[in-house]
């Protein structure tokens, strides 16, 4: 007989499971011999070893008479061949545990590798009944463990769909734990990416680098993020994650959050921004750097959620994150200042204004201060703030060279100008573009009060203007006896004022005119001297030329995000989100900004936010 006709009947008989196969390998021991040898016939032995496993791979369950063919002295060469071909992995496959009990008693080779990289322990770790294959090539710390396929993945990356293999694999000392693929990911990022989750239960308590970044320039929290898969996210955060990594693009966590926001504009279900806004919450509380920008434009968050008018999440941030810095520009020169003015929003201007970041030196585009704007809204209280802070703002002047006290004037701000006059370092005799100080105008005006406020503050009422004309010329041109009078010499008006008492010592004392603390008489009005109207007149005109400085405009730039629609029902799930409810708003309304400002680590999430309804829950309270 020759070989071709042995192997074919010889293969019959295996596949009937016949022991006749055992005696046609001592019938024919010296034909086997001959055409196994393994230097002459090395292609004659590959292809009978294909067959043979063929017909091994078909067995269920009884493998004696394999067993006792391999180990058959006439077919230790044909053995050898089995123990390096794919037999194992295909019996990993197949699932075919009695297969691999015998392959691993004839310790057929571990390390083999199909077309794809794959290896017998790659496809036994993503099957549980396995289990046992698993756990005796990690307890003999075999060769097999950290081999990678043709991806660089090694089989801890095929753990992860088995929390016991999983387990297994990252308590045995031979598996590198941060193994990076071809996509520089380690099963970490790995998981996160493919939104495998379950793992991190494991992955995120062990010691492996949760910052890794990828071929795409992504971190394991990135993908998390994106995914919107809060609960792993808060696992994976309370770690040493990195929660300020920017990548070359200028992606961060909080960049590519804001994007998933941003991106449930117009909705269909308004719940789908629930789980974006719990990572935000997440994020303020790790106190991830929020002052960095989050798009082209350079907007940061707070500037993002301003635009959008999410108050909620404006108060989130503002409350809790302790480094967050209210004052940066972005690359148009707008900042949350300037985008709360922009939206109409004046209350959070003011608290932002009291955040202890907000940088005082502040001017629109005019070259308008801050005092400029309140002096010209009538807010005397935030006046005094902002002189508490930047005293050096009470004489700074804008382009047209006006300075805070001008300004007053001509919108007739008595108690403003009764206070800022009482100011130690306040300059009277400032000249605007014109040539005329603030007692230049109250003359023009026919403000026989303002006048006298000034001239006895100790305002010049003998200095020029443009015109070469002083105070004093023009109430004389105009013959306006009472005027004169005044700015010769000033009485105070009222009594029992602290700003006047401070006016007092400002003004010095004169022999001919000294102070005396008494209301001045009323007196017959002169014909020209119909001063309530020619003041109501003129200072409306004021209004109108400020009308800028009211609206304080820094750049006329559009924003470049709108507030997502429907607007009603996602700042409704937003609220939610946030713990808000309806006895939330039964919030006492005496609070007032400055308790918004600052808070104690004591107080509750929600006693901060009842807060705030003063002043950013005006559009959501029904």
């Amino acid at each position: 007989m020759d070989f071709e006709n042995f192997e074919e009947t010889f293969i019959d008989d295996l596949s009937n499971n016949s022991f006749e196969c055992l005696e046609k390998i001592n019938e024919y021991q010296v034909l086997i011999e001959k055409t196994f040898d393994e230097k002459e016939n090395p292609e004659k032995i590959n292809n009978f070893v294909n067959k043979l496993n063929n017909v091994i791979l078909n067995i269920k369950d009884d493998f004696k008479l394999v067993e006792s063919i391999l180990r058959h002295d006439s077919f230790k060469n044909i053995l050898s061949i089995f123990k390096k071909s794919d037999i194992l992995i295909k019996a990993c496959q197949n699932e075919n545990v009695e297969l691999i009990k015998l392959a691993l008693s004839l310790e057929v080779d571990t390390c083999v590798q199909n077309n794809n990289g794959m290896t017998a322990l790659m496809y036994a770790a993503k099957n549980d009944k396995l289990f046992f294959f698993v756990e005796k090539l990690l307890d003999n710390n075999d060769a097999s463990i950290n081999l990678e396929n043709k991806n660089g993945e090694t089989a801890l990356f095929y753990s992860v769909y088995n929390m016991k293999t999983l387990n297994k694999f990252v308590n045995c000392k031979s598996v590198n734990i941060n193994h990076l693929n071809k996509n520089h990911e380690n099963i970490l990022i790995y998981c996160c990416k493919n939104d495998i989750l379950e793992p991190l239960k494991i992955l995120c308590y062990i010691d492996i680098d949760v910052n890794v970044v990828n071929n795409e320039e992504k971190t394991a929290a990135i993908y998390l993020v994106e995914n919107g898969r809060y609960h792993e996210f808060q696992i994976l955060a309370g770690g040493n994650t990195d929660l300020d990594y920017k990548n070359k693009r200028g992606e961060t966590i909080l960049s590519v959050l804001i994007k998933k926001i941003y991106e449930q504009n117009h909705t269909k279900d308004p719940n789908t921004i629930v789980p974006y806004m719990k990572i935000l919450m997440i994020l303020v509380q790790m106190d991830c750097n929020f002052n960095v920008s989050i798009d082209e434009e350079g907007n940061t968050p707070l500037m993002f959620f301003i635009m959008i008018r999410d108050f909620c999440s404006i108060n989130y941030i503002m409350s809790f994150n302790r480094k967050l810095n209210v004052s940066l520009k972005n690359k148009n020169g707008d900042s949350a200042f300037t985008f709360s003015q922009k939206i109409g929003h004046r209350g959070l201007m003011e608290r932002i204004m009291r955040h202890k970041s907000f940088n005082f030196d502040y001017y629109d585009k005019y070259n308008n201060s801050l005092i400029m704007n309140y002096i010209c809204i009538g807010k005397k209280e935030m006046i005094a703030e902002v002189l508490k802070k930047r005293p050096s703002l009470l004489n700074d002047v804008n382009n047209n060279k006006e300075s805070p006290l001008i300004i007053a004037v001509k919108l007739n701000k008595k108690d403003i100008i009764k206070y800022l006059i009482a100011q130690p370092k306040i300059n009277l005799d400032q000249q605007d573009i014109n040539g005329n100080t603030a007692i230049h105008y109250t003359v023009l005006n026919k403000n026989v009060e303002l006048s006298d406020y000034l001239a006895l503050a100790g305002a010049n009422i003998h200095l020029k203007n443009n015109e070469n004309k002083s105070p004093l010329d023009i109430a004389d041109d105009m013959k306006h006896t009472v005027l004169v009078n005044t700015l010769e010499h000033p009485l105070p008006i009222l009594t029992n004022d602290d700003d006047y008492e401070k006016i007092k010592k400002k003004k010095n004392k004169s022999k001919l005119f000294p102070f005396k603390k008494y209301k001045k008489k009323d007196k017959s009005k002169n014909k020209d001297d119909d001063i309530s109207v020619n003041n109501n007149i003129i200072n409306n005109n004021y209004k109108s030329n400020y009308k800028n400085i009211i609206h304080f405009e820094v750049n006329d730039n559009p924003m470049n995000y709108k507030p997502l629609e429907p607007f009603t029902e996602i700042n409704e799930v937003v609220r939610k989100t946030y713990n808000y409810n309806n006895d939330a708003y039964n919030y006492n309304k005496n609070r007032g900004l400055k308790a918004l400002a600052t808070f104690t680590i004591g107080e509750s999430v929600v006693d901060v936010l009842l807060g705030t309804i003063d002043i950013v829950g005006d559009f959501v309270i029904s």
